[in-house]
C-alpha cells in the first residue's frame, strides 16, 4: 500500500532534497566574506539593471526560505546594502512571506492534513486555540526572533490555522527584524558578524513585541482569573 502513497514518495523525495541542499555547502555563498568579496560584481549588476536584479533577489529569498535555508538575515543585510534600507527591506520581506508560504503549503499538503486526520480526537481542544488565538501564538514566535524562521512555519503547517491568518503574521511578524537587518546592510562592510546587530535596544525592541504579541491572551487570562 505504501508503494502507491504519491504523498509519501513526494514527501521523501523533498525530505532528501532538503538535506542534500543544507549539506550541499550553500550556506557559504552568503557568508559575510563571500559578499564582501562579491560586492563590486553585485553593486554592478544592480546599476546595470535594477529590476532583473530585484526580481532576482526576490526568487533566491523565497528559494532559500522555501528550502529551509538559514541565510535569510544575510539575505536581508545584503537587500538593503544592494538597494537601500526601504527598498531592500521590501524585497526581502516579500521573498520571506512567498518562500514560507510555498514551504507551509507542501509541508501541509504532506504531512498536516494527514496528521490532523490521524489524531482529529487528540488535537481537538489544540486546535479549538489555534483557531481562535493562533494569530497571537504566531506573533509572539515571529517576534521572539529565538525559534529558527523554518521551524515555525513547519510546526504551523501542521495546525489547522488558516492560510490567510499564516501569512499576514508572517508579513508583520518577520517584519521588524527584517527592517533592522536591512538597515544594518548600510554597514554591511563594515559588520564581522550577523550578532553585531542585535544591541541591547534591539534585543529589548523584540521582547516588548513579542510581550504586546501575547497582550490579548493575558487579558483574557485576567478577566477569567
Amino acid at each position: 500500500m505504501w508503494l502507491k502513497n504519491k504523498k509519501l514518495w513526494f514527501g521523501l523525495a523533498l525530505l532528501a532534497i532538503l538535506v542534500l541542499v543544507r549539506m550541499g555547502g550553500f550556506s557559504d555563498y552568503f557568508s559575510l566574506e563571500y559578499i564582501k568579496m562579491q560586492r563590486d560584481w553585485l553593486q554592478g549588476s544592480v546599476e546595470y539593471n535594477y529590476v532583473i536584479s530585484a526580481i532576482a533577489f526576490i526568487v533566491l529569498y523565497l528559494t532559500c526560505v522555501a528550502f529551509s535555508l538559514p541565510v535569510g538575515a544575510m539575505l536581508s543585510m545584503v537587500g538593503g546594502f544592494l538597494f537601500g534600507t526601504v527598498p531592500g527591506f521590501l524585497f526581502a520581506l516579500t521573498g520571506a512571506t512567498i518562500g514560507a508560504i510555498i514551504l507551509f503549503c507542501v509541508v501541509r499538503y504532506i504531512i498536516g492534513n494527514t496528521v490532523q486526520q490521524k489524531y482529529a480526537h487528540q488535537l481537538e481542544s489544540f486546535n479549538a486555540a489555534m483557531e481562535k488565538e493562533g494569530a497571537s501564538y504566531l506573533l509572539f514566535v515571529r517576534f521572539i526572533v529565538v525559534i529558527p524562521f523554518f521551524v515555525v512555519t513547519l510546526l504551523a503547517a501542521l495546525t489547522k490555522v488558516p492560510l490567510s491568518t499564516f501569512i499576514w503574521t508572517t508579513l508583520v511578524g518577520v517584519a521588524p527584524a527584517t527592517f533592522i537587518f536591512a538597515f544594518a546592510g548600510q554597514q554591511l562592510l563594515d559588520i564581522s558578524s550577523v550578532y553585531d546587530v542585535f544591541s541591547f535596544q534591539v534585543i529589548l525592541a523584540f521582547v516588548l513585541l513579542a510581550m504586546l504579541a501575547l497582550l490579548p491572551l493575558l487579558i483574557k487570562w485576567y478577566r477569567k482569573k
